[in-house]
């Protein structure tokens, strides 16, 4: 890997997140969290080469059934601010689709981005739409 390609988790560890950050909770969340093939692509891919992956990811509607079966998603315990911040960018229509990773073999289904939004936007039978990434 060249010297100006740092992979994802290097990208996520290495970044200087503030506490004021939208993203630091879940970034820091994400630190050492996975293992297996997860943790082998998130340590592979860079982060020009994960940007491109989540614009060509495939967006589709869930519903909070749908999001329960995903890996990391949790609709409980989410800091009121962040909640407050959230409720503002719906109102708004100016909200990012959280970001899930599939891996292409299992099936299997990690929310890596956007627990917050994901939450918000299932609740009361509602759905959100998500970014499904394939690995």
């Amino acid at each position: 890997m060249s010297e100006n390609m740092m992979s994802f988790r290097q990208y996520i560890m290495e970044t200087n997140y503030t506490k004021s950050s939208p993203e630091y909770s879940e970034i820091k969340v994400q630190r050492g969290h996975s293992e297996g093939p997860l943790s082998k692509f998130m340590n592979s891919v860079s982060k020009r080469k994960w940007r491109k992956h989540v614009q060509s990811g495939t967006h589709q509607t869930r519903s909070r059934k749908q999001m329960n079966n995903v890996n990391n998603f949790s609709s409980e315990g989410i800091a009121q601010h962040k909640t407050d911040r959230v409720k503002k960018k719906f109102a708004s229509g100016n909200v990012e689709r959280p970001v899930i990773l599939r891996h292409k073999e299992s099936g299997h289904e990690h929310l890596v981005q956007g627990n917050t939004r994901a939450s918000h936007g299932t609740k009361d039978d509602k759905h959100v739409g998500v970014t499904v990434v394939d690995y």
